[in-house]
């Protein structure tokens, strides 16, 4: 609803190509004929995007070329709105709970959550299931992005066994035991976006490799009570940067990752102990 109304609106035509297209650069009226706008409009609000730090431009071959300036602070946030328009616009979270009844968790992370995606970038999204995964919800959102959708599926199984009351991870046949599985792949993760540059990222998935193993029912166990402690440190500085936008730098990611190293570490000594 919000996107039809927007649409509209020039101004937001105007940004909105460049959203969609964030690498590319463009005149004043190969703009014109593409949003079908007047040049004297598309040129009223590319020069105000300009002057707001927007966009920026350069002379090439005696044309005014236009472009997204995407190192500003205020672009990565009007880019991440962008793409979670676009998601609520198309319903994306509604039909992937629709169609996976047994879904637990749906995020959006990488480039596209930290606002500096290309026009290469893929959409990475992560799903955590109980039972299989129908992904014809992506492949919906992928033809309306016109990007191809990197889908990280994760299958934990719950309550396959009346008679344990605390959580496990299902190991192919041997039945409920816990697990550190998929711990170890949030960690991957971690160290992927790590490798990325996506610092703030590779922290809340570390963060996430050790509070994927301590749940609420598990957390009251005195045996792992200081692995427990371990994690409160990090849960403000996790809600900073995932609810308020708030960045990181390498040495943090580092060092949570290498904490979150340390923990699964511990995690598999207390394994041994209460097999």
């Amino acid at each position: 609803m919000l996107e039809k109304e927007w649409n509209k609106f020039a101004g937001w035509n105007v940004i909105g190509h460049f959203l969609s297209i964030p690498n590319s650069r463009t005149h004043i009226k190969g703009l014109s004929k593409k949003l079908w706008i007047s040049p004297n409009t598309a040129q009223r609000y590319m020069n105000l995007y300009k002057n707001a730090g927007v966009l920026k431009s350069e002379n090439v071959a005696n044309s005014m070329q236009f472009s997204l300036n995407n190192k500003d602070f205020l672009v990565l946030g009007i880019k991440r709105m962008w793409i979670l328009m676009q998601l609520k616009e198309s319903g994306f979270s509604e039909k992937m709970e629709g169609k996976n009844p047994f879904m637990s968790t749906l995020v959006l992370f990488g480039a596209f959550a930290k606002g500096d995606f290309t026009d290469h970038s893929d959409v990475d999204i992560l799903v955590i299931s109980q039972s299989g995964i129908d992904d014809s919800p992506v492949k919906d959102m992928e033809k309306r992005l016109g990007r191809q959708a990197d889908l990280t599926k994760v299958f934990r199984q719950n309550g396959a066994n009346d008679e344990t009351k605390k959580p496990f991870f299902a190991l192919g046949s041997k039945g409920p035991r816990y697990s550190v599985g998929e711990s170890e792949h949030f960690l991957s993760r971690a160290k992927g976006n790590m490798r990325q540059k996506y610092f703030d990222v590779a922290l809340l998935m570390a963060y996430n490799s050790m509070i994927q193993f301590v749940k609420k029912e598990f957390a009251s166990d005195e045996k792992i009570s200081d692995l427990v402690n371990a994690l409160d440190s990090y849960r403000l500085v996790r809600h900073a940067i995932q609810y308020n936008g708030e960045a990181c730098d390498e040495d943090d990611a580092k060092s949570i990752i290498n904490d979150a190293e340390n923990f699964l570490d511990a995690v598999r000594k207390f394994l041994k102990v209460i097999k």
